[in-house]
């Protein structure tokens, strides 16, 4: 488990939802572009809106949590749900996300895990004989 180190904000209910995509899946795309040489604009996301809630629920589903961030009052003028379309990537270059939400999490959350369990097991380094 990651401990909770600080209580982070919600801003509005959590509904609002956005394209998250994998830096992998972004990485891809990009080499797609300079290997195929398609120079171009592209949407480069996973096609599909989640949730900050669902991110929540997942993160903290898979760092075994049960703490709750501070909700706060919404953000002026928000854009309030945010999905790209990634046809031309598709089409032009042959791209789409192959990495899922659920996948790109758990990997953050096991290196959270791995780099914070040598920290909890070793000795204090202030303290004083």
């Amino acid at each position: 488990m990651v401990p909770a180190t600080r209580l982070e904000r919600i801003f509005g209910s959590g509904e609002q939802t956005r394209d998250f995509v994998h830096v992998r899946d972004v990485a891809q795309a990009f080499l797609a572009t300079v290997q195929q040489r398609r120079p171009g604009r592209y949407n480069i996301g996973s096609g599909t809106g989640v949730s900050v809630g669902e991110v929540l629920n997942l993160l903290k589903e898979l760092m075994g949590s049960d703490i709750e961030p501070q909700r706060t009052q919404a953000i002026r003028q928000e854009v309030l749900h945010n999905r790209l379309s990634i046809t031309k990537a598709g089409n032009e270059l042959d791209w789409r996300p192959r990495i899922r939400l659920r996948e790109g999490v758990r990997e953050i959350v096991d290196g959270l895990q791995a780099v914070a369990a040598p920290a909890a097991r070793s000795p204090s380094t202030t303290s004083r004989a």
